[in-house]
Protein backbone atom coordinates (compact mmCIF):
# COMPACT_ATOMS: atom_id res chain seq x y z
CA UNK A 1 0.00 0.00 0.00
CA UNK A 2 3.15 2.40 0.93
CA UNK A 3 4.71 1.34 -2.53
CA UNK A 4 1.46 1.84 -4.83
CA UNK A 5 1.06 5.74 -2.32
CA UNK A 6 4.39 6.70 -3.26
CA UNK A 7 4.21 5.45 -7.12
CA UNK A 8 0.88 7.79 -7.40
CA UNK A 9 2.59 10.55 -5.37
CA UNK A 10 5.77 10.46 -7.77
CA UNK A 11 3.23 10.03 -10.95
CA UNK A 12 1.58 13.35 -9.45
CA UNK A 13 4.69 15.47 -8.80
CA UNK A 14 5.78 14.74 -12.39
CA UNK A 15 2.82 15.99 -14.23
CA UNK A 16 2.76 18.69 -12.27
CA UNK A 17 6.58 19.38 -12.98
CA UNK A 18 5.83 19.13 -16.78
CA UNK A 19 2.75 21.50 -16.17
CA UNK A 20 0.52 19.19 -17.45
CA UNK A 21 -2.99 19.89 -15.78
CA UNK A 22 -6.85 18.53 -16.70
CA UNK A 23 -7.89 21.59 -18.55
CA UNK A 24 -4.31 22.98 -19.44
CA UNK A 25 -5.03 23.14 -23.14
CA UNK A 26 -8.76 22.99 -24.10
CA UNK A 27 -8.67 24.80 -27.24
CA UNK A 28 -6.24 22.33 -28.98
CA UNK A 29 -2.67 23.05 -30.85
CA UNK A 30 -1.04 26.52 -31.24
CA UNK A 31 -1.61 28.53 -34.16
CA UNK A 32 0.70 31.17 -35.72
CA UNK A 33 -1.00 34.19 -37.64
CA UNK A 34 1.56 36.36 -39.32
CA UNK A 35 0.57 39.11 -41.75
CA UNK A 36 1.14 42.64 -42.60
CA UNK A 37 -0.37 46.05 -41.66
CA UNK A 38 -0.85 48.59 -44.29
CA UNK A 39 -2.38 52.04 -45.51
CA UNK A 40 -4.84 52.15 -48.41
CA UNK A 41 -1.59 53.16 -50.48
CA UNK A 42 0.30 50.30 -49.16
CA UNK A 43 3.07 51.82 -46.63
CA UNK A 44 3.38 49.85 -43.82
CA UNK A 45 1.41 50.78 -40.84
CA UNK A 46 4.37 50.83 -37.92
CA UNK A 47 3.13 50.12 -34.19
CA UNK A 48 -0.22 49.39 -35.31
CA UNK A 49 -1.34 47.47 -32.32
CA UNK A 50 -3.14 43.73 -33.30
CA UNK A 51 -4.97 41.97 -30.65
CA UNK A 52 -6.31 38.22 -31.00
CA UNK A 53 -9.70 37.53 -29.14
CA UNK A 54 -12.48 35.18 -28.24
CA UNK A 55 -15.89 35.78 -27.06
CA UNK A 56 -14.71 36.49 -23.82
CA UNK A 57 -11.46 37.67 -23.40
CA UNK A 58 -8.18 39.04 -25.09
CA UNK A 59 -5.61 35.78 -25.64
CA UNK A 60 -2.50 37.78 -26.85
CA UNK A 61 -1.75 40.50 -28.57
CA UNK A 62 1.30 42.36 -30.14
CA UNK A 63 2.37 45.30 -32.52
CA UNK A 64 3.62 45.86 -36.10
CA UNK A 65 7.15 46.29 -36.76
CA UNK A 66 8.85 48.83 -39.29
CA UNK A 67 7.85 47.32 -42.44
CA UNK A 68 3.84 46.46 -40.84
CA UNK A 69 4.26 42.90 -40.10
CA UNK A 70 3.24 41.02 -36.90
CA UNK A 71 3.09 37.47 -35.80
CA UNK A 72 1.09 36.30 -33.19
CA UNK A 73 0.81 32.60 -31.55
CA UNK A 74 -1.49 31.72 -29.76
CA UNK A 75 -3.81 28.40 -28.80
CA UNK A 76 -6.63 27.35 -31.99
CA UNK A 77 -10.00 27.25 -31.28
CA UNK A 78 -13.66 28.53 -32.85
CA UNK A 79 -14.61 31.62 -32.50
CA UNK A 80 -11.11 33.93 -32.89
CA UNK A 81 -11.09 37.76 -33.79
CA UNK A 82 -8.18 39.86 -34.70
CA UNK A 83 -8.44 43.64 -34.51
CA UNK A 84 -6.05 45.81 -35.84
CA UNK A 85 -6.12 49.39 -34.50
CA UNK A 86 -3.82 52.26 -34.93
CA UNK A 87 -4.02 55.78 -34.53
CA UNK A 88 -5.49 58.18 -37.02
CA UNK A 89 -6.93 54.79 -38.41
CA UNK A 90 -10.51 53.08 -38.14
CA UNK A 91 -9.92 49.47 -36.38
CA UNK A 92 -10.02 46.60 -38.43
CA UNK A 93 -11.83 43.33 -36.89
CA UNK A 94 -11.47 40.29 -39.04
CA UNK A 95 -13.47 37.05 -38.10
CA UNK A 96 -10.90 33.58 -37.75
CA UNK A 97 -12.75 30.58 -39.36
Amino acid sequence: MKNTLRLILALLLFLAAIGWSADADPEGPPITISGHVTDTTGSPIIGATVVLSDSDRVITGTSTDSVGQFTITAPDHVGLTLRVSSIAYADRIVALD
